[in-house]
């Protein structure tokens, strides 16, 4: 299946812009040269033609600038485009390199110990792990924006979810000395969503704070339930998100100007498409992602997923 966003070559929007401006040229030229001959040959409506010559040249040059708004806004996603092919790539190069290489000393016999050949084991399954997730990212954001994605809602257990996503993690989080703080009461009613929609949302915003910790390294996971709302927190003390790109986060191919950390720029994206494209769900950008899955039944709350990093320069999330 592939991505139409990773083939568009061209913009319709600046082709259409392009089309009307060329139009527009050819009349005003058409006009001034019709007003220079009027006015050679002395006719009295050259003071009209000079009017319609002006305005015909203030539509040209507003559309000339609109053309240019748009060849820059494309030329910039072209660029995030390019960013994201070298960042996937590498992506996919290392965690297959890494398996590579444990697989090589394990046949090689070098490993003779239990101990030692149980941690080449989880660091293979870690690494493969990090490959299906990228890889489910890649085509769930390609199904997403490809074609109308079809959910099946029923009652799911979010504290199942939580301890799923967690122990999909648990070598990340180990590994990086991650303090981990989960308080998900089993009291919780189940909600009523998609699983596979919510367990991949959950994963980009756990996975969002763990890649963005770069100090101090704390992830929380809150659920509770109130007004007919069941609202779980993603939670970090990384170095937070700038004002100025909040509004950005969720588009396609996003990576902040001092981001250093590994990344597609697709996480948050597919949170957002997943809100938009099964309609019962609702994203707001101001919370980065907090999603909403709507009441699909009387009996089952709604769900509320948020990543909540904290305010830059502080400790306290937004």
């Amino acid at each position: 299946m592939r991505n139409h966003y990773l083939l568009e070559t061209t913009s319709p929007v600046s082709s259409s812009f392009a089309g009307v401006m060329a139009a527009g040229l050819a009349v005003a030229v058409a006009i001034l040269a019709w007003l220079a001959y009027g006015a050679h040959a002395g006719t009295p409506s050259g003071g009209r033609l000079l009017v319609v010559a002006t305005l015909a040249g203030l539509v040209f040059a507003g559309g000339l600038a609109l053309v240019l708004q748009t060849i820059r806004a494309s030329a910039e996603l072209a660029e995030r485009r390019s960013e994201f092919v070298s960042s996937v790539t590498h992506q996919l190069k290392a965690p297959v390199a890494t398996v590579r290489a444990a697989g090589e000393t394990l046949l090689s016999g070098r490993v003779t110990d239990s101990e030692a050949s149980r941690e080449y084991a989880q660091l293979v399954v870690g690494q493969a792990k990090r490959l299906t997730r990228l890889l489910d990212n890649l085509l769930a954001y390609a199904r997403i924006t490809d074609v109308a994605d079809v959910y099946t809602f029923q009652p799911v257990s979010l504290e199942r979810v939580v301890n799923d996503t967690l122990r999909d993690f648990r070598a990340e989080l180990e590994a990086g000395g991650f303090a981990v703080e989960v308080h998900v009461p089993s009291t919780l009613p189940p909600v009523r969503a998609d699983r596979t929609a919510i367990g991949l949302l959950l994963d980009n915003l756990v996975d969002n704070a763990i890649r963005y910790s770069r100090t101090t390294h704390w992830l929380g996971l809150t659920a509770r339930a109130q007004d007919g709302v069941v609202m779980i927190d993603v939670a970090d003390r990384g170095a937070g998100i700038p004002p100025d790109e909040i509004t950005k986060v969720t588009q396609r191919f996003f990576r902040g100007r001092h981001v250093s950390a590994g990344g597609s720029g697709l996480g948050l994206a597919i949170a957002a498409r997943i809100a938009w494209s099964s309609r019962t769900m609702r994203a707001w950008p101001e919370s980065f992602a907090t999603i909403s899955h709507s009441r699909a039944s009387t009996s089952s709350p709604w769900l509320t997923a948020r990543w909540r990093p904290p305010r830059p320069g502080s400790s306290s999330p937004i």
